[in-house]
């Protein structure tokens, strides 16, 4: 089995921090890359790189992440419909809720609307936090739905609490075409 691993940070102070781990991982023979950059800069490189062979894409964001219609487009890639091809994504619910919030603020942010209107898909997600419903789990529902039938994959998402009975910090999304990915997550999660 051979990997190919990219890794990419655009903030300087946890570049030098990846970069100290990537070259422990480099001097045992895996092939790894690391750039100081938005990942949405680095991409190109990592699928080129995976042309002709089965992806999995580990998006863990600070915040909110690849813009989903980013994503859609890698999912929806002639290869990546043909070859296994696997997304597992840290959905952050206190980014959520934070940004969301501000749809009925006085003191509203529109700059940090629109990153939350590219993250999940457009202006939908204003909407359901204009109507009144401050549960951000309606989020996640909708964002799933949203990716499965936009990209044809059997998408799932798995809360994170700190404990049982706090509400989740963030919820891992994954989506696969595979029938041995959805067991395998399932497993994993229960």
């Amino acid at each position: 089995i051979s990997w190919n691993c990219f890794f990419f940070e655009q903030e300087a102070v946890s570049f030098s921090d990846l970069r100290e781990v990537v070259n422990e991982y480099a001097a045992r023979g895996i092939d790894v890359t690391a750039a100081n950059c938005r990942v949405e800069d680095g991409m190109s490189d990592a699928l080129t790189a995976a042309a002709g062979c089965p992806l999995f894409l580990f998006l863990d964001p600070c915040g909110l992440g690849l813009p989903y219609a980013d994503l859609v487009t890698i999912l929806n890639g002639a290869d990546r419909q043909h070859l296994p091809t696997e997304v597992l994504l840290n959905f952050s619910m206190e980014a959520v809720r934070r940004i969301g919030g501000l749809v009925t603020s006085p003191n509203s942010n529109e700059k940090s609307l629109n990153r939350l209107d590219a993250a999940v898909g457009g202006g939908w997600c204003r909407q359901y936090f204009g109507s009144g419903d401050s549960n951000p789990d309606g989020v996640v529902r909708e964002f799933v739905k949203r990716l499965s039938e936009d990209t044809k994959m059997s998408v799932g998402a798995f809360p994170v609490r700190r404990a049982p009975h706090h509400q989740p910090v963030y919820y891992l999304v994954f989506a696969t075409r595979s029938n041995h990915g959805v067991w395998g997550i399932s497993d994993s999660a229960a």
